[in-house]
């Protein structure tokens, strides 16, 4: 007969390994990119996204892949259903740790998950939909203090801006903007972001914070790139667009 004991120290094990595999290949990932940092900064904007986002999941995905493909089936096959073993004190703790950090990790999944939807609906009500040149998809016009203009969304990305905005571009800026924003929408930089923000609360420990912030320079950089891959002169509409949005900002 198969104990509770025997499965709580297989869940206690698994948890203890998710967290310390992670923050071992996460210590590595940090380090190797302190050391190819200036390197990679000579590739393009949309090479570096890659690499950086590779490095940001590959500490969660190499301790998915250790625990499952290796410790589980381990433990079910050579651990001895009434071995007289119990849960340590530290096992224990390493494995409340591991448990909370998954605990919060899926809470500020639901927590963003249902901000944005809420703040979506509460745009939608005084937006109108209106149709832009060179824009082949709905745009939401909305009435508010500050200057956005945004994709709010995964799965159902819709497009916001903000009446100022508007009234302040003129058409080849409004559209660099909004080609800036597409190139979000293009590189499913919203859901690589929750993604992001799933291994950092995995972790628990704030490795990995430059990383982060790296990735967040580049994909505002590759979405630059995108709206400017046109033309000269879309680079400097663009750039015309974000002086005008910065100056009225309140």
């Amino acid at each position: 007969k198969v104990s509770i004991v025997y499965f709580l120290l297989g869940i206690s094990l698994t948890l203890a390994f998710l967290l310390i595999v992670n923050m071992i290949v996460a210590v590595f990932a940090s380090g190797l990119w302190r050391i190819i940092s200036s390197r990679v900064s000579r590739f393009s904007a949309n090479s570096r996204a890659h690499i950086i986002f590779g490095l940001r999941i590959l500490p969660v995905a190499v301790a998915v892949v250790f625990v499952s493909a290796f410790l589980i089936p381990a433990y079910l096959v050579h651990e001895p259903v009434a071995s007289g073993e119990i849960v340590s004190l530290k096992l224990a703790i390493i494995a409340a740790a591991a448990s909370f950090g998954v605990l919060i990790a899926f809470f500020r999944v639901f927590q963003t998950w249902w901000a944005t939807r809420m703040l979506a609906s509460n745009w939608l009500q005084n937006a109108d939909e209106i149709t832009l040149a060179g824009v082949n998809a709905r745009v939401h016009r909305i009435e508010h203090k500050f200057p956005v203009i945004a994709v709010i969304g995964i799965f159902r990305p819709k497009r916001f801006i903000a009446s100022q905005v508007l009234a302040s571009l003129d058409e080849a800026e409004l559209s660099a903007a909004v080609a800036h924003e597409y190139g979000h929408l293009r590189s499913r930089d919203n859901l690589k972001r929750t993604v992001l923000r799933v291994c950092r609360d995995l972790l628990i420990f704030p490795f990995g914070k430059a990383l982060d912030a790296a990735w967040a320079d580049n994909a505002e950089s590759l979405a630059d790139e995108f709206a400017a891959h046109n033309s000269r002169s879309s680079a400097i509409d663009l750039a015309s667009a974000l002086v005008k949005i910065a100056r009225i900002v309140p």
